[in-house]
C-alpha cells in the first residue's frame, strides 16, 4: 500500500501502524523478558495490533470467557454445598 507524503490518510495509518508495531514488539517478547522471540509471532501480533482479533468485531472477547469460567466455579461450589 504505496501512498504519497500529501496523503490525508498517511498520518492516521502511520500512526496506527507504529502503535501496532509497539504492541507486536510487547507482546511476541512478553514485555521485554524474552531476548529472542518467533517472529513469526511478531508479524502475528502486529496484524492483530493493526486490525484487531479475527472475530465479528476485532475484540478477543477474553473478559466473556473469563467471566462464564467464573460463573462456573461459583455454580461447581453452590453444587458443592
Amino acid at each position: 500500500m504505496r501512498m504519497g507524503k500529501d496523503n490525508p490518510l498517511r498520518e492516521p495509518l502511520a500512526q496506527a501502524l507504529k502503535a501496532a508495531g509497539r504492541y507486536a514488539v510487547r507482546c511476541a517478547t512478553m514485555n521485554g523478558i524474552l531476548d529472542d522471540f518467533d517472529p513469526d509471532a511478531l508479524i502475528q501480533c502486529l496484524e492483530i495490533g493493526f486490525f484487531g482479533y479475527f472475530t465479528e468485531d476485532g475484540l478477543s472477547h477474553i473478559d466473556d470467557f473469563i467471566q462464564a469460567r467464573e460463573l462456573d466455579k461459583v455454580g461447581i461450589s453452590l453444587l458443592r454445598s
